[in-house]
């Protein structure tokens, strides 16, 4: 009687575990629905991602008669995933860790010393866009203001 009534307890134990399981994997695939569908796609607009794509390093000088455009668009940039950003502007010239694990992202904007020394971070005005630890879009700004 004594192991009946013990393996009744193992079994009723057994179920609460797996549907306390179940509920924890529930709310697991909810929060990943959440997670993907409240983030920010790109924003329809008139920015020629392909000529600033081209304009490797702004070699060509395009970069910066492109950046009225990207000024439009440039606060609805804000929040948008690294890889979104990647498609709009391209794989970034230069890269930098901070302590707190934000990502940020260089991307020249004028010609400089970098287009004859490929390796060489120049001087020249660079559009930066930063990121924090989980990859969102959190501030885009110039290390120079724009000359006019």
């Amino acid at each position: 009687m004594k192991l009946v009534s013990n393996l009744k307890e193992k079994l009723q134990k057994s179920r609460q575990f797996f549907s306390h399981k179940k509920l924890i994997n529930r709310n697991f695939i909810l929060f990943l629905f959440l997670v993907t569908a409240c983030t920010k796609k790109l924003p329809e607009n008139n920015f020629n991602s392909a000529a600033w794509q081209k304009d490797s390093l702004a070699c060509e000088n395009n970069r910066l008669e492109l950046l009225p455009e990207l000024e439009k668009v440039r606060p609805e940039l804000l929040g948008l995933r690294e890889t979104e950003i990647q498609k709009l502007l391209g794989k970034p010239e230069a890269t930098s860790l901070t302590d707190q694990s934000e990502r940020i992202y260089f991307y020249y904007i004028e010609p400089g010393p970098q287009c004859t020394q490929k390796s060489y971070l120049s001087s020249a005005n660079k559009l930066q866009v930063r990121m924090n630890s989980m990859g969102f879009v959190i501030e885009m700004n110039y290390e120079q203001p724009i000359k006019k």
